[in-house]
């Protein structure tokens, strides 16, 4: 089965939902769910797969707006997030995106989920630098900090795809002015991404899609 894309949020985040085989039953992985949680419901009823996974690129609230949902409907799911942005589920993690989205002008959305869900799910595992995610066979984590500390990029070498998250768009980059973001970090995550074989399709968490070859003869961050 193909990689399925949709777009969802307010602030228009692709989520990604990725088949794999787990103990050789093909089941789903969902990337980055950023809200409109009736369309990620309605695009699984369409897949008929079981979600397993959530996989978060990195915790900022566009990201994760649907994670709440979807921790209700299927309780057994499992949240990933790299430990550096594991502040942003949990208790108390409103606040901090409170601090972000307040400083966007969006707060609001932000308010919206709390009254409907006071309390973020936890993270119930850790993504982990060059390490191959186990209930996502196949994709390994590569640690891309700069647009916060534990934004992530998920990378598949037999598929050739890379997940950028917030880190690599079509000819920019994420920003750097939020919390535990890093513009020199941004520089160093972006020429590791950029070392990747040309032909690797870069699928990012917003905008169209792109490659590293692409980037690479249009490097201009």
């Amino acid at each position: 089965m193909n990689i399925e894309t949709i777009v969802t949020g307010p602030i228009q985040v692709n989520t990604y939902f990725v088949p794999v085989k787990v103990a050789g039953t093909l089941v789903l992985v969902i990337v980055d769910p950023g809200g409109d949680s009736d369309l990620i419901f309605d695009q699984i009823k369409k897949l008929k797969l079981n979600p397993i996974a959530i996989v978060l690129t990195h915790g900022h609230f566009d990201h994760l707006g649907a994670v709440p949902a979807l921790k209700d409907a299927f309780p057994d799911i499992q949240i990933g997030i790299h430990k550096d942005d594991s502040f942003y589920l949990g208790k108390n993690a409103y606040e901090e995106h409170y601090s972000d989205f307040f400083a966007m002008g969006a707060g609001e959305i932000v308010r919206q989920l709390q009254e409907q869900y006071p309390e973020l799910p936890k993270p119930d595992f850790f993504l982990e630098d060059e390490k191959e995610i186990a209930l996502m066979p196949g994709w390994k984590v590569l640690h891309t900090p700069g647009h916060s500390a534990g934004s992530v990029c998920l990378y598949n070498q037999e598929q050739a795809t890379l997940f950028s998250g917030d880190t690599m768009f079509l000819q920019s980059c994420g920003r750097t002015d939020l919390h535990g973001g890093d513009a020199y970090q941004m520089q160093c995550s972006l020429q590791k991404l950029l070392l990747l074989p040309p032909f690797v399709k870069v699928r990012p968490g917003h905008g169209g899609a792109t490659s590293i070859g692409s980037e690479q003869r249009n490097y201009a961050f």
